[in-house]
């Protein structure tokens, strides 16, 4: 299970990220702010086990002002399973309420020092122990992440890149092997775009590509191009 944890989120979520990243239109340049978001959340969930104590929080108490500053990171975060909202509204201690966002465990367990699951954690976490990590309005968490300007609205940029991209890599696991893009690129598909709008049809008639071949370029081409 220890094992498991640990490969989802070197191995999944953070590859996740990158895979999304051209799918989300005018949204792809927030996933590295996406990115930054999400490892202040868990290093300073995870503060509290350097600081002696046993098992960090797996929720987070984040103040409405911060959530409504980073709308959109927070629903990128969400929709890849980084967080989940578990209540609207909660006060926090230090003044102003906010939404409760439960944490990956895999990304919480990631951060953790001794990257140890223990008896004590689940118990804690299944028992909803200890209280969520609070981040308030005037704390400095988050002062370092910036928003960038987002472009004119062009399509998904998925479209536009090489079909290099498709190589298999941790984003795209059972993707192309160099001579499989070797063959595309010779008959001039170039880019995802081309792949995604060339029939079977056509790429039947290149050298070594079959039924099978063209299943597989599909699969990885619906991979690449739907959310």
């Amino acid at each position: 299970m220890n094992k498991c944890l640990l490969d989802m989120a070197t191995a999944h979520y953070w590859p996740l990220m990158e895979e999304v990243a051209p799918k989300l239109g005018v949204y792809e340049p927030l996933v590295e702010p996406a990115r930054e978001v999400m490892e202040i959340i868990v290093e300073h969930t995870s503060r509290s086990v350097r600081d002696g104590r046993p098992v960090a929080p797996d929720r987070a108490l984040i103040h409405r002002q911060i959530v409504g500053q980073y709308t959109k990171i927070f629903e990128i975060l969400e929709y890849l399973g980084f967080l989940s909202r578990r209540e609207a509204s909660r006060a926090l201690k230090s003044g102003g309420r906010g939404p409760v966002f439960a944490i990956n465990l895999c990304n919480l367990l990631d951060s953790v020092p001794s990257k140890r699951l223990t008896f004590e954690m689940i118990d804690q976490w299944i028992g909803a122990l200890p209280e969520p990590a609070e981040f308030h309005v005037s704390g400095q968490a988050f002062h370092s992440v910036q928003l960038p300007p987002l472009p004119v609205e062009h399509g998904l940029a998925i479209l536009d890149k090489s079909v290099t991209v498709l190589g298999k890599s941790a984003a795209y696991p059972y993707g192309f092997t160099d001579n499989l893009i070797e063959r595309l690129t010779a008959a001039g598909i170039a880019t995802v775009g081309q792949l995604a709008t060339t029939d079977d049809q056509t790429l039947d008639q290149i050298d070594y590509i079959g039924d099978v071949t063209i299943k597989r370029i599909r699969e990885v081409v619906y991979q690449a191009i739907w959310m």
